[in-house]
């Protein structure tokens, strides 16, 4: 039987006197794939940001594995710990070369060690194709190549719950297919 490790009740997001989100309800459950799509501008990525709490929301529930994260007492950085976030614009660090984009997460957040944290990245870069790209900084890569990286740094966090705001938007038309292989790879290994 599955277990439901995000439950979103009766969310709500205004900004303003703009009402962005009204009365959001739905779970996902463990290994489960879910995919919201909505024309521009209906709130996918706000209720997205909502989730991991780049975005506090005006009322309403978000359970992860049954605790409410919008208690009082809720540690916000522990939680965000146990999800992965792929922005639209992959969000990497110029300054950094792949492999160091992919390790700086779990060296400075989950305290792992620099060779602990090589091993998952360079696992997880593998993974979707990455891997001759250790020591490519970011400026030398493609939109798609940018973002499979941005994928498995998020992986690399080894998150429960690995949230995409529109991964392919930024993508010219011909990178997107790579992309979304990646995506589709990933979804089978659960």
């Amino acid at each position: 039987m599955s277990q439901e490790v995000v439950t979103i009740k009766h969310l709500n997001k205004v900004f303003g006197t703009h009402e962005v989100l009204k009365d959001i309800s739905f779970s996902v459950q463990s290994g489960e794939v879910v995919t919201i799509i909505g024309s521009s501008g209906s709130g996918k990525s706000t209720l997205l940001r909502c989730v991991n709490l780049l975005e506090k929301p005006t009322s309403g529930e978000i359970l992860y594995n049954g605790k409410n994260i919008l208690d009082e007492d809720t540690n916000i950085y522990e939680y965000r710990t146990h999800l992965g976030m792929v922005f639209q614009q992959f969000n990497l660090f110029n300054n950094l070369n792949v492999l160091e984009n992919c390790t700086v997460g779990p060296i400075k957040v989950l305290k792992k060690s620099k060779e602990e944290a090589e091993e998952i990245a360079k696992g997880f870069l593998e993974k979707v194709g990455m891997s001759a790209y250790l020591n490519a900084r970011p400026r030398q890569l493609s939109g798609g190549q940018k973002q499979r990286v941005a994928i498995a740094r998020a992986l690399s966090m080894q998150p429960d719950v690995l949230l995409f705001d529109e991964p392919t938007s930024a993508l010219d038309p011909e990178m997107v297919n790579e992309v979304l292989e990646t995506m589709k790879s990933l979804a089978h290994t659960g």
